[in-house]
């Protein structure tokens, strides 16, 4: 089994355990000790009210892959230069309310091709409204 497969594995899994009875959890029900070192490879976005997302947790694996400490910026500026179509995998998870699973590949600020394969899980806020993304990547730099 490929590590992104037990990265994805263990997300669905918690992400089934945390919505329990409820159609999505709660953002505010995550608690990174749950994912013990797979924590280092996860993020937390959520939907800004104008528009585009931030990140309000970056994991230290993922840092590394974007080639700094990218955490403040807004995820149109992050992930690679096509960064309209990661919005795009982003807004698909919010709309439709369900794990979607992505692959892609960018150059990060260090001038490496980083090919990745991610998995978004929406979350909500206390209103219902799915307004968050817990997500995985795996990754590896040529």
């Amino acid at each position: 089994m490929s590590e992104y497969n037990r990265l994805t594995d263990v997300l669905l899994g918690y992400w089934d355990d945390l919505k329990g009875d409820r159609d999505i959890p709660l953002e505010n029900d995550v608690n990174p000790e749950d994912l013990d070192s797979n924590w280092d490879s996860c993020f937390l976005a959520h939907l800004l009210p104008q528009g585009g997302y931030r990140y309000s947790y970056l994991g230290k694996n993922l840092i590394e892959a974007y080639g700094n400490d990218v955490e403040e910026e807004e995820i149109d500026f992050l992930v690679s230069p096509d960064g309209h179509r990661t919005v795009e995998k982003f807004d698909q998870t919010i709309k439709e309310k369900r794990p979607i699973s992505d692959k892609g590949e960018f150059v990060n600020s260090k001038k490496l091709l980083i090919k990745y394969r991610q998995l978004l899980l929406p979350l909500a806020d206390f209103e219902g409204n799915v307004s968050y993304i817990l997500g995985g990547m795996k990754w590896k730099a040529f």
